[in-house]
């Protein structure tokens, strides 16, 4: 995002998934992807999350704090597709979130979250910090108190 800025230039956040969802679609199966999102509402989504370190979001709150700042244009796809990429770049119809600066924009209203899957989650293997250790004292930043 800093050098976006730096540069004047797009942020691009090649990752796992393909866009920006309002809940975690590994958990809730009903999620719905982002065509397109604003900074306030993507502000919004990353803290309900809980953004932390070691945390699985897409982006994080300093990241979302420089986009909102500048008015950067971001786009947030799946880096395993670059064919998809390329449509972006190309500026051509692509699967992904576009980030942008939308004026009176509706918030995600809490009615609109999915419900969580009756499905039992698999396991997942413990992390290697014990309680106790730093990330359980985190607390995650107002971005309003953040200065860049």
């Amino acid at each position: 995002a800093l050098l976006a800025e730096y540069l004047g230039g797009t942020f691009v956040n090649l990752t796992n998934v393909d866009g920006i969802y309002n809940a975690d679609p590994r958990d809730y199966p009903d999620a719905h992807r982002f065509d397109e999102i604003g900074y306030d509402n993507l502000i919004s989504l990353i803290q309900e999350s809980g953004s932390k370190p070691g945390q699985n979001v897409v982006l994080d709150l300093a990241c979302c704090m420089i986009l909102k700042r500048s008015k950067i244009l971001g786009a947030v796809m799946d880096g395993a597709d670059l064919g998809n990429f390329s449509n972006f770049v190309n500026n051509l119809s692509f699967t992904g979130t576009l980030i942008k600066d939308i004026e009176n924009e509706t918030p995600v209203a809490e009615s609109e979250k999915p419900k969580k899957s009756s499905k039992k989650k698999v396991l997942k293997k413990k992390s290697a910090y014990k309680k106790g250790s730093w990330r359980d004292e985190y607390e995650t930043p107002d971005p309003r108190d953040i200065k860049f």
